[in-house]
């Protein structure tokens, strides 16, 4: 039984325009297709390294998972021409876990790979690897449970691929012995306030002790806000008001040294039964937003 992929949405970048990162990703698409349809190994892994020097993580991710999807799908005429086309693949994805381990889509993808190319004790490494980062990756599950299944009765590719298989299968394993959430990330809260003395301390107080700090553009305020906001310890930009809220959120944005960046306004509050879940998603690094 052949495992299935699950794709996710993809952000915007700012470097180029979201008309330009299409064609660029289609073009990476189109290029795998000509070497998978002239049995061009090489050319396939040029793809691959092409994506691994892209300066945008998120497209570079959603390029590489098409890739992958389009090998995934690929059976030639000649019924083992897509073993080394799977293990080919399979090597090139590890070298992009190897670097980024935190992609549970791609470890996910890398597992079905090597569940066809039946190294199942890797293809399991990286399922469960997966669903540790991303719980709610159901198809990970499925793909889980489908491995446990045929390793009851394992088989395995012998010949000239046996000794490259095994390697990826022990590489999976490191890999995904690396796949662990970051505990390390800090969190900004950036606000924009004006006169905001009666709010601000009951949406700053529930965020003591869970962001790593707070920035407040003040707006022209004529109360007590400053002086609030210091007494949470926030960092407090000056920002004569000039119309537009994006350039304050930008100023905001200038100060903040966090990884991650969270808006509240003064009159929203964080429940206190939440700051748990706060924390574990900033985990969750292959995010761009939440």
């Amino acid at each position: 039984m052949a495992l299935r992929t699950s794709s996710i949405p993809v952000t915007e970048a700012a470097a180029l325009t979201p008309a330009d990162w299409r064609r660029r990703v289609e073009l990476a698409v189109e290029g795998a297709a000509r070497a998978l349809t002239a049995g061009d190994l090489v050319g396939l892994g040029a793809v691959y390294a092409d994506l691994a020097g892209w300066d945008d993580r998120q497209r570079a991710h959603h390029a590489r998972r098409e890739v992958t999807e389009l090998v995934l799908s690929y059976r030639p005429d000649n019924t083992d021409a897509w073993v080394p086309v799977f293990a080919t693949s399979a090597r090139l994805l590890l070298d992009s876990l190897e670097r980024n381990p935190l992609e549970p889509i791609i470890l996910n993808h890398t597992g079905v790979l090597l569940y066809e190319l039946l190294e199942l004790g890797g293809a399991e490494a990286l399922f469960k690897a997966a669903l540790k980062l991303d719980p709610a990756l159901a198809i990970a599950r499925t793909n889980l449970d489908q491995t446990r299944i045929r390793k009851r009765s394992p088989h395995t590719l012998k010949g000239r691929f046996g000794h490259q298989l095994r390697a990826l299968g022990t590489r999976a394993k490191r890999v995904a012995a690396g796949a662990r959430p970051t505990t390390r990330l800090r969190l900004s809260l950036c606000m924009i306030v004006k006169n905001e003395e009666e709010m601000l301390p009951g949406c700053l107080t529930p965020l003591v002790g869970v962001v790593d700090e707070m920035i407040v553009v003040d707006t022209g305020s004529t109360d007590r806000t400053v002086a609030i906001a210091e007494s949470f310890g926030a960092t407090v930009v000056s920002f004569p008001w000039n119309g537009s809220f994006s350039d304050a959120r930008n100023a905001s944005l200038d100060a903040a040294t966090g990884d991650w960046v969270m808006y509240l306004d003064a009159d929203e509050h964080l429940e206190a039964e939440d700051a748990d879940t706060l924390r574990d998603l900033l985990q969750r690094t292959w995010r761009e937003g939440f």
